[in-house]
């Protein structure tokens, strides 16, 4: 099975062909690595790689600016991810 995080950058390469590696710390939306069409397409990515449903609304944009945020926010069981309950 691979691991959520594969997906998410998968995805943001196929969006992005010829970005390379992107670094955990890289702002994926100050690098136009994540669009405003795009931004909604990423949170149903999201939710389908974490399992869960997410209340967008309430949620703060620093959330989903970085590799790093994703993972410490929405990937619980990784390195920097929330506990799992």
């Amino acid at each position: 099975m691979a691991h959520p995080m594969d997906s998410i950058r998968a995805w943001l390469a196929e969006k992005n062909p010829g970005v390379g590696e992107i670094p955990p710390d890289a702002d994926l939306i100050e690098n136009r690595l994540i669009d405003s069409l795009g931004f909604m397409e990423f949170i149903m990515l999201l939710e389908s790689v974490t399992g869960r449903d997410l209340a967008v609304e309430t949620m703060e944009l620093s959330q989903f600016r970085t590799l790093a945020a994703i993972e410490k926010n929405f990937l619980p069981g990784t390195p920097d991810g929330p506990a799992l309950s």
